[in-house]
């Protein structure tokens, strides 16, 4: 019992020593994901690319209807093969849709997830030079409005973020 204590007694006096020296800094991801020029050129490149699939499905939804009308409306004077060649041309192009819709969904997905790693990747290492340059002991993560309990309390005068997405901007900027 008492090795315990001159254990916990050792523990404690040598992390308060050890705190005087520690420099604890942290930074907002989301924010540097979102407010950074790589941020906004990732967010434009998924917009163009939404923009240019809902026009696709835009147009494919526009021939579904013309043939649901065609039949609607003609179905009745059309032969029993002729209707039913049509139904099935009907059938097929929804299944068409359905299947684009996913494809389109799973490749911005995939190309959002591509891009957010771009950017994480780069902020990496502008954390690490930072981190390396003002002599961090330890430069956390925190992710806005998500509760990550990686900080749970940071003082505005250790939030880096700031600092990390003006420098990523500048070296994103000279290539």
């Amino acid at each position: 019992m008492r090795i315990v204590k001159i254990l916990i007694f050792l523990l404690i006096f040598s992390s308060a020593l050890f705190a005087e020296s520690v420099k604890i800094g942290y930074v907002d991801m989301q924010k540097i994901i979102f407010n950074s020029n790589l941020g906004k050129q990732a967010r434009q490149k998924l917009m163009e690319f939404h923009q240019k699939k809902q026009a696709e499905i835009d147009k494919k939804q526009s021939e579904i209807e013309k043939l649901k009308d065609e039949i609607a409306k003609k179905g009745a004077f059309l032969s029993q093969e002729a209707r039913e060649e049509k139904e099935n041309r009907l059938t097929k192009l929804q299944i068409e849709l359905k299947r684009f819709i996913e494809d389109a969904r799973a490749e911005e997905r995939d190309m959002e997830s591509k891009l957010v790693n771009k950017i994480l990747t780069k902020a990496f290492k502008v954390i690490q030079k930072i981190g390396k340059e003002q002599n961090y002991t330890l430069i956390l993560m925190r992710r806005s409005g998500m509760g990550d309990p990686l900080v749970l309390y940071g003082n505005p005068s250790v939030d880096l973020t700031d600092e990390v997405i003006k420098r990523l901007n500048k070296e994103t900027a000279k290539k």
